[in-house]
Parts: C-alpha cells; structure tokens; sequence
C-alpha cells in the first residue's frame, strides 16, 4: 500500500473512523480529533496509496469503490486488535458485545451448548463454536492472528506459543444399534472382526480411534464400512445399519438413547481418550481470556460432572 516504510498507521485508524461514520465531523469527535486534523490525514493517507478515498454527496460523503473494499479489508483486524487491548485491563461481559470464538467438534459444540447459554444468560459477550482445522499449523496461525480464542482438542500442542491443560479424561466404548442381529450387550474379538465398522478419523492423524488408542496394534484389519470426522454422523450411521464404532464414552453418554445405541465393552484393552483446553500464551493476562476460559472450564464441569 504505502510506498514508505515510515508509513503512520494512524493515518488508517482516522480512516477507519471516517469510513464508519461516513463523516469527517464525526470521525473528528470520536477521534477527540480536530476536523482539519481528520481531513489531513485523509489527505496523507490518499498520497501515500495513490487512490481517492472519499467523494462528496449533498451535504455528506460517500466512500469510493476502493476505500469500501479496504474498509472491509481492514475492519477485522482492527476489531480483533481493538479486543485484545481492551481485554487486558478490564472486561464485562455484561457491557461488551465480543464474539469469542471457540473451535471444539460436533459433540462437544451440542453437548456444551446448555451449560454455556446457562452461564452466559447475562451477558451481552457470545461464545461461538467452530469446527477446528486438520493440522496444527493451521491452528497456530488462526490464534496467533486472533481468528480463534480457545480449542479443545484430543491432542496436546507441539508449540511453544500455545499453553493447554488437561480438562476431561475418558473411557472409550465401543456402540452397536439396539437390535443388532448378531450383537447384543457384549461382543468376543470374533464377533468384533466379523462385522464391518465406521471409523472415526481422528483429527491431524491418519490413524482412527481404535488405531491411537488400542494398547496393542490390532493385528487383523477391520472391514471398513464408512468414515468419518463427525461423531454425530459416525452415530447415526450406526443407528441406521448393523455397523460398529468406537467413541468416547461420557461424550456419548447422553446421546445413547437419542440414537437408540447400546454400549459394550472393547473386546481387547484400550487407554483413555485425553481432551485439552489448547489457547495462545500471549493471552494468558487478558481479562476477556481468562473470562471465557473460565466459562467454558465451568461448563464442561457442569456437563460432565468432572
């Protein structure tokens, strides 16, 4: 944009101000600016990146065709900076209207959703759930560009740039439809090979979930049926058909009957599943963070009685 490395920001936030009241006057007084400062800026701005920026219109302006596109360009990433600088020091959910975002699978977006409406009732501030990505690197670079505020996640981070903690330690099972025609209330390895599967693919990984968390590789192969990312989906595929599954036992729990499954036992040994609250360090001392991290801390406690 600028032909200068010495280019002044400043001369984007009056810009931005500008843009938003679509007032030189009015920009001056959100500004604490006078309207001669406003212009200048406006001025310099139109030097430095060679395009118009405003035209006049009566009384008003309007934007041109190419501030509207760098006005929407620009205005999430001022609204995220603007977020965190505010965060630091103070915040009330009562008073601000941030969206936090929050990226978590399916099961956990439906699940905690009543503890979260519950918890938040008062406050003008929402929590949004997201689908998180399929690579670490991606989701390194959505915190560090403030896209993203907290993730829950099967994984521990690899960076150093990301803090996490351990929120949530669970059994897996493994979910048949009631009235299976050859399974009911237990199952034997035998049975277990015989029938075809759904796999849940685990984020990040080729592996599925039998694949991560079976102490011993399982040495026979299992006939694929279908596969997945979506746990909702993984049940209610096996609602429909006489497939098998392995998934995370309390995060089922209360969608068993919902999806009219029965619950046996693995018939070989398995380790837990692990989640994690995973969040940027940088955020660590910013009041709006601590607020949501409290939030959804509390709300996993209430929905899953940990």
């Amino acid at each position: 944009m600028a032909h200068s490395k010495h280019f002044d920001l400043n001369l984007l936030r009056v810009f931005m101000a500008v843009c938003r009241t679509q007032s030189f006057t009015k920009a001056a007084e959100e500004l604490d600016l006078t309207q001669s400062s406003v212009s200048n800026a406006v001025n310099r701005l139109k030097v430095n990146i060679a395009e118009e920026l405003f035209v006049r219109s009566g009384r008003g302006i309007k934007l041109t065709a190419f501030s509207q596109q760098l006005y929407q360009q620009l205005t999430p990433h001022f609204t995220a900076v603007e977020q965190l600088v505010l965060g630091f020091d103070s915040f009330s959910a009562q008073k601000s209207q941030r969206n936090f975002y929050v990226y978590a699978n399916d099961l956990f977006n439906l699940t905690l959703q009543p503890a979260i409406s519950a918890l938040t009732q008062n406050s003008q501030s929402q929590i949004i759930f997201r689908e998180p990505p399929n690579n670490e690197e991606t989701l390194l670079d959505e915190f560090m560009l403030g896209q993203v505020d907290l993730a829950i996640d099967i994984y521990p981070p690899s960076s150093q740039s990301l803090n996490y903690q351990k929120i949530l330690k669970d059994d897996v099972c493994c979910i048949a439809r009631r009235g299976h025609p050859r399974v009911n209330n237990n199952i034997t390895l035998e049975q277990y090979f015989n029938e075809k599967h759904a796999f849940l693919k685990m984020r990040r990984s080729n592996l599925s979930m039998v694949d991560t968390l079976s102490i011993e590789r399982l040495k026979q192969p299992r006939k694929m049926h279908s596969e997945y990312e979506s746990l909702t989906s993984m049940m209610m595929v096996v609602e429909q058909s006489d497939v098998l599954a392995i998934a995370p036992r309390k995060l089922i729990q209360q969608y068993i009957d919902k999806f009219n499954l029965q619950v046996l036992e693995p018939p070989f040994e398995t380790k837990a599943v692990e989640f994690y609250l995973v969040w940027p360090k940088k955020a660590d001392k910013n009041m709006a963070h601590r607020w949501l991290k409290g939030i959804v801390e509390q709300a996993i406690v209430d929905t899953f009685k940990v």
